[in-house]
Formats: structure tokens, sequence, C-alpha cells
């Protein structure tokens, strides 16, 4: 990139790329010619695709329905048969399963199959909305998947009881059939759309948020940050 130089990718088949993931060649499957191909594993409006690197031609793809809608974010897990599926206007996540084609559990929305536990402790019934509009949806290891919930009601265009964004930290535990909210960093802005919340090796939160409107009295004047903020 220093040099400016790019490769287009799947022979630039899709213009949307709200998010992509690569899949090496090694594990990607068989062309039938005996050779394999490196993939793109990218977002679909209701499940994932999988699309040679170079030509742009579906390698494998799955659909969910209704289940999930608006799936903003698709990531395979490395060395595994499984896939985490993010559904922004559901509000929603799943782990689906490509092997067995299964859907192994959902959390959150009115299809939901986990019982939700939140901050005070407190046990929701499975189809209740805890977040909304949650974008870059990732698992981190040991039971933990990371979000960032723009807390933005879309079916009813305005931000859930008028509350601000937040990073939120939500953890599985299959065995007690629970999703529980760990962990929440309330922001200072209201982020409609997009927004991010990674874990780095630190432990340390890396996030970014762009927020639709600040006040002009606001002391915090920005139209978009970035910052890295610790978990305790």
């Amino acid at each position: 990139w220093r040099a400016q130089e790019f490769i287009t990718l799947a022979a630039g088949s899709e213009q949307d790329a709200h998010d992509v993931q690569w899949q090496p060649a090694s594990s990607s499957g068989d062309d039938g010619d005996g050779s394999s191909s490196a993939g793109i594993w990218r977002p679909s409006a209701s499940g994932c695709i999988l699309q040679d690197a170079e030509t742009g031609g579906k390698l494998e793809s799955f659909s969910l329905g209704k289940l999930l809608d608006d799936v903003n974010h698709c990531q395979a897990l490395t060395d595994t048969g499984f896939l985490v599926v993010n559904g922004r206007a559901s509000n929603c996540f799943a782990l689906y399963n490509r092997d067995t084609e299964d859907v192994e559990y959902v959390v959150g929305g009115a299809d939901g199959t986990l019982d939700l536990i939140d901050l005070e402790g407190n046990r929701l019934p499975k189809n209740s909305t805890v977040f909304y509009g949650q974008h870059n949806l990732e698992y981190f290891g040991e039971g933990e998947y990371l979000m960032f919930d723009n807390n933005f009601d879309a079916a009813r265009g305005r931000f859930h009881l008028g509350g601000p964004s937040r990073l939120l930290v939500v953890k599985v535990d299959t065995d007690a059939g629970t999703a529980t909210l760990d962990w929440e960093l309330k922001l200072e802005d209201h982020t409609p759309i997009y927004g991010d919340n990674d874990r780095l090796p630190s432990g340390n939160l890396l996030a970014s948020s762009w927020p639709a409107v600040i006040s002009v009295e606001a002391e915090f004047q920005y139209d978009v940050r970035m910052f890295e903020t610790t978990r305790t």
C-alpha cells in the first residue's frame, strides 16, 4: 500500500465490501482439478458467501432466511467448520455449523435460543433484545464475543430509550444455556451505524465510533474517533 499498488480481489465482482475475511488456499476446498483457491468470506443479505479470491466464483454459501436480517459481519473460525454471523436489523448473532448446516445457537432478538443474563445478574427470556443494530461482532475465544452496540433500533428509526451507543462484551456458556452481558462501556455519542470493538493482545479494547450529531455546546467535539480503553 505504501507504493499505491493494489490487486483487485474476486475480479471486482462485488461492490459491497462491508466486511471480508481471507481464507488461505490450503483450507478453502478443492476446485475439482486437484488445486484449491484462496477465498474471501463476506456477508450476504441473510448469510455468508465464500468467493474465489481471483475469479469471484462462488465456492460456498448459505442463508439463514428470516432468522438473521441485514447480515453485516461474517467470521469464519480458523480450522473449524463454524461461522459467526451477525444480523444487524434482527438485533442478534448466531453460530452456524457449516459441516452439519445447523445453527448451534442464536443470541438476542426474537429468535434467541439462549437465556440472557444482564449486567445486574437478572435472567431474561431467550427472545429478549438487549442490543440494537450492533456492528463488528467477533469471537475472541474463551466464550467471549465483542461488539459495538449501536443501540439504534432500525425498526423504529431511533436509539433505544434514547440511550447512547456502547462497547459490549457477551460471554456464551453453552453448557448453562446462557449468554451473559459481561462488560460494557457507555459512550458519549449516539452512533447509528458502523463502530468497532476489538480486544488487543494486552487485553485492552480498541474501538471506533461515528456519532450522528454532536451538540455545538458539547465539550468533546469530533466527527469520528478511534480510542483504546482498559477493561475493568
